[in-house]
């Protein structure tokens, strides 16, 4: 079994995902799914939208 077999690290990659895909942008995430075969791995798709679950805090005056 790879380390990447977890469901713990699947999970973990789309979060991962979400917080690139709102930093970078989808272009950055759609190269990382191919560099490191997540497609083949964890069924992550180009092109597929991921969110993340920390969102940033608005300060209110």
């Amino acid at each position: 079994m790879s380390v990447f077999g977890s469901g713990y690290n699947r999970h973990a990659a789309r979060m991962i995902s979400g917080e690139v895909m709102r930093d970078f942008g989808q272009a950055t995430v759609d190269q990382l799914i191919r560099d490191y075969d997540l497609e083949e791995r964890w069924d992550m798709r180009v092109g597929e939208y991921y969110d993340t679950l920390f969102k940033e805090k608005t300060i209110l005056n």
